[in-house]
């Protein structure tokens, strides 16, 4: 008789797939065995056992499901995969109509063939961006796999627009600005536009944020949602009154035209903060230097940190104690943090020898540009701006 292999994250739902999954028990005919997907032994021990006709069970969130789909070994060739949504959000699973604690359901058929490409030794699975530098490496083969997101250009265009009043002119947008699948400005901006973009006036302008920071805003209560990293939390708990809670990034998606389908789906993805600590090559204070960086990376160091709600604990398992997770606080839903480890990918900023080429823009566009001094067609002719090719030319430069 076949086996039900249950490959669950005890830490999706807010831990609540780790304390409730044997409820699948009474949906299942047959031997179960339970796999703990965040220990090791479950990949080098239990699942390579499965024989032909054994069923794998998936039980977690969207961001299990992603690490799942991600791992090196496609387990769908010989065995049916089954998915059973124990997160916190499902999307997944609502956009099949299913919901938290329904039975599992088979999946088998959405991991088959999964559109992947491999640029430069770098294999991409479906949903994932590739880098600027692979995408130029694209054979037309390759191209026909993957999806156009939006440009960079309508990108700051919709990020700016967020902050500017609905009288302002954000942008003075022609045909030649846009990617090839909009027919016209009309079509993509509407026709009323005229190619003249306003502002959207829901979220404040950097200038006024200033005085409060972005924080202060949202324990205020002046705004209602705010995107930000770990390092807000110990402020937020100190000073918000309501209730409140944090939840992943969003997942990038694209609908038909009368948004009934889901025709792009992204992965679960951010960008990490985290942080080192670094030794000077030429301090004279080398041996006090260690000393204090191995407490700050001691348990004992990263207990502090944890407790005051600045960063994750280095140690898993300090990670997934009350130190860290600290039950009946807010956010209650705090282990978003700790999942957004297993896909964060570093930042631009990381991927080049120095900030060179953000330097001579970065200040126009989040002071000018988004305080209405002037329109993005005005940055983007600025001097300021055409000078960043010339840099990133130079960083690719054979010398």
């Amino acid at each position: 008789m076949s086996k039900n292999y249950v490959l669950f994250n005890p830490l999706a739902g807010n831990k609540r797939c780790g304390t409730e999954i044997k409820m699948i028990e009474a949906m299942l005919d047959g031997e179960i065995l339970y796999c703990d997907m965040t220990k090791p032994e479950t990949y080098s021990d239990i699942l390579p056992e499965m024989q032909r006709g054994d069923i794998l069970i998936v039980c977690g969130g969207d961001g299990t499901l992603n690490r799942f789909i991600n791992l090196p070994y496609d387990y769908s060739e010989k065995n049916e995969v089954y998915y059973f949504p124990m997160g916190s959000g499902n999307d997944f699973a609502h956009e099949l109509g299913h919901k938290y604690g329904d039975r599992p359901f088979n999946i088998t058929k959405y991991l088959k063939d999964l559109p992947e490409v491999t640029v430069n030794g770098k294999t991409y699975n479906a949903g994932e961006v590739l880098s600027y530098a692979d995408k130029q490496l694209l054979s037309d083969e390759q191209k026909e796999k993957c999806n156009v997101l939006p440009s960079m250009r309508e990108a700051f265009t919709e990020f700016v627009r967020l902050s500017q009043g609905s009288d302002t002119i954000v942008d003075t947008v022609k045909q030649s600005d846009l990617t090839n699948e909009y027919a016209s400005v009309e079509d993509f901006y509407g026709a009323s536009a005229k190619g003249q973009l306003k502002g959207y006036a829901i979220s404040p302008n950097p200038t006024t944020i200033a005085a409060d920071g972005k924080n202060g805003y949202f324990t205020s209560g002046k705004v209602g949602l705010l995107v930000t990293t770990m390092s807000a939390v110990k402020q937020v708990r100190a000073n918000m009154k309501d209730d409140w809670d944090v939840a992943p990034m969003l997942v990038y998606k694209e609908y038909n035209a009368d948004g009934t389908e889901v025709l792009v789906h992204g992965v679960q993805a951010a960008h990490s903060g985290s942080v080192g600590i670094a030794l000077n090559a030429t301090t004279t204070k080398a041996n006090a230097a260690f000393l204090f960086a191995s407490y700050i990376a001691s348990e004992y160091g990263q207990s502090i940190q944890a407790d005051e709600g600045f960063a994750i604990p280095l140690q898993k398992s300090l990670a997934n104690s009350d130190v860290y997770l600290k039950p009946g606080q807010n956010p209650a839903n705090i282990k978003v943090f700790i999942d957004a480890c297993y896909y964060e990918t570093p930042g631009d900023w990381w991927y080049l020898r120095d900030k060179k080429w953000i330097d001579d823009w970065a200040s126009l566009l989040n002071g000018d540009v988004r305080n209405a001094k002037i329109t993005l067609s005005d940055f983007y002719a600025s001097t300021e701006f055409n000078k960043t090719q010339g840099i990133l030319n130079d960083y690719t430069k054979k010398k």
